[in-house]
This record gives structure tokens, C-alpha cells and sequence, in this order.
């Protein structure tokens, strides 16, 4: 009778004490959320355009990276077209250069 009661003191304190613990961090949470959500923004649309205007005048470059996000048939013919020597994708070039070209 005895090992049961100490256990069951264990476990009554436990929860009121995590649960008074999380209650203040969600609190905090809900507000935080709009604040992260406005900080992102600037620093992700300063990132994304800033390379792209530094990298514009490379196009090597820009190719592997737009091919590598989108992978799109048109955007890669018209990049091999620019520099087909150094942007050698795993795709067959072959099959996707007559399609969209013609």
C-alpha cells in the first residue's frame, strides 16, 4: 500500500507543475508569430533579388540555380541556347531541345 502512494504524489505534483511551466511560452507564442511573420518578409525579398541582379550578368550561374529550383523544359532550352557548353543537366538536351524548339 505504500509503494502506490508515493508514485501517485510523484505524478500529482508533476502535472500542475508543467502545465502552470507551458503556459506562459504558449502565451508568448500566439504574439510572437506576427512579429516573426514581418521580419521575414524584408530579409527573404532582400535575399531573393539581391543574387539575382548580382548574378545577373553571369548566366552560368543563374542557369544551375533555376534549373536546379524549377527544372522548367522552356527555361532550360533557352539557357542552353545561351551557354550550352557549360550547362550539361542530367536530362537528355537532345529530346528537350527539338520539342520546344519546334
Amino acid at each position: 500500500m505504500s509503494s502506490p502512494a508515493p508514485p501517485a504524489r510523484v505524478l500529482l505534483p508533476a502535472p500542475p507543475s508543467t502545465k502552470s511551466l507551458p503556459a506562459p511560452p504558449f502565451r508568448v507564442s500566439f504574439p510572437v508569430p506576427p512579429i516573426s511573420q514581418s521580419l521575414p518578409p524584408p530579409p527573404l525579398s532582400a535575399s531573393l533579388p539581391a543574387p539575382p541582379t548580382k548574378m545577373s550578368s553571369p548566366d552560368p550561374p543563374v542557369a544551375v540555380i533555376v534549373s536546379t529550383w524549377f527544372k522548367p523544359k522552356a527555361m532550360i532550352v533557352s539557357l542552353l541556347s545561351m551557354n550550352e557548353t557549360e550547362f550539361t543537366p542530367e536530362v537528355p538536351i537532345q529530346s528537350l531541345t527539338p520539342v520546344e524548339v519546334d
